[in-house]
């Protein structure tokens, strides 16, 4: 934060009037303490939440996420309560439904950090943390069917399972580096138009058991994408000042990934040595991801520290709600199973609540 206007106020012992404090070119002058209404505050009657900090300042901040994840052909099973007996004199599912491995929200954390430079640019540092593992379980209903997916074609002569289980682990790390300018397009409208490097780990597993019906047997799957990709990434972020100490603040950006994927593949009978199936391989692709934010910030201004001769800080309060797509990201199904005519690569979308604290000093 900027000295303290009594610091500037007095110089070498002698006391500076008004008009010599005042910088004709600089925005608007506080009659209170002649700093800026433009710039970092300085006393009660020209603090607002608009006011941008001074070179040198930093930014920290700290958040709580708590997300919920949908990702494409996470189905694990079809169920059905009954057959009809279709033109070709086979069975057809009647009123059958998916069984889709789904979880509920999750928490995880995202920190941040800003270096607020010179000429109203300024040096972020980002990083997002996410990851959990959801279990998921079917049995056939009496008189009706149960189909298992996720199997690889031909390994086995029929899908019907009794019952079958299932888990999804899943952890995404994200870090991003880059520069962003303060602009002031209104005197309470700030966007801060930014560019940078994102990189990105996501690392996916999918594990099932699925009890046969023909021949009786067991089956287990191990399907298994370790991924990691790096991109340009740019956006804006913008702020809202609506009231004194309330602001609207949001953010959308986008990257551009280059994407490694690195997949292994393996089903097998723990009974029946002849079925045994292993693949791997290394796939390389394009990804794009979009990210979108919208809060409420309520901002604090802490007490001067006299010892150090200036403002000690702010202190920021922000609720506000995340939506993340990613495209593409399901390299879990690459190897395909029975039930698709084509390879899928199905996209997860993440969305859910944020609580962040920030200070600034």
């Amino acid at each position: 934060m900027c000295a303290h206007p009594e610091d500037f106020l007095e110089e070498d012992g002698i006391e500076k009037n008004f008009e010599e404090c005042v910088d004709a070119g600089e925005g608007t002058i506080c009659p209170d303490c002649c700093c800026r209404f433009d710039c970092c505050s300085c006393c009660d009657t020209c603090y607002y939440p608009c006011e941008k900090l001074c070179p040198g300042s930093i930014s920290l901040w700290g958040s709580f996420i708590y997300w919920q994840i949908c990702q494409d052909f996470m189905d694990v099973g079809l169920k059905a309560n009954g057959f009809i007996i279709n033109d070709e004199c086979g069975t057809s599912f009647k009123h059958g439904r998916r069984v889709i491995n789904t979880p509920s929200s999750r928490p995880g954390f995202m920190l941040e950090a800003d270096y607020h430079g010179c000429n109203d640019w300024d040096l972020f540092l980002g990083y997002t943390h996410y990851d959990f593992n959801h279990h998921k379980s079917a049995r056939a209903p009496a008189g009706g069917f149960l189909f298992g997916r996720w199997i690889q074609p031909h390994l086995v002569a029929d899908n019907s399972v009794s019952k079958l289980m299932t888990r999804w682990d899943f952890e995404l790390n994200v870090a991003d580096i880059g520069i962003k300018k303060w602009c002031s397009c209104a005197p309470q409208f700030i966007l801060w138009p930014f560019f940078g490097v994102e990189i990105a780990w996501i690392e996916q597993k999918f594990k099932g058991c699925f009890s046969l019906l023909s021949p009786p047997n067991q089956l287990k799957v191990c399907n298994k994408s370790d991924a990691w990709g790096i991109g340009p990434k740019i956006g804006v972020d913008w702020k809202w000042c609506f009231a004194p100490c309330f602001s609207f603040v949001g953010d959308i950006a986008t990257t551009i990934f280059l994407m490694h994927y690195d997949l292994h593949l393996k089903q097998h009978s723990p009974t029946d040595s002849t079925i045994f199936l292993s693949e791997s391989n290394d796939l390389k692709a394009c990804r794009p991801e979009l990210e979108m934010y919208l809060g409420l910030n309520y901002e604090i201004r802490l007490p001067r520290c006299s010892h150090l001769r200036i403002n000690s800080g702010r202190l920021n309060l922000q609720i506000g709600y995340d939506i993340q797509v990613w495209w593409g990201q399901n390299m879990m199904r690459w190897f395909n199973d029975s039930t698709f005519i084509a390879t899928p690569q199905g996209n997860f979308c993440l969305r859910g609540l944020r609580l962040s604290g920030g200070l600034d000093f």
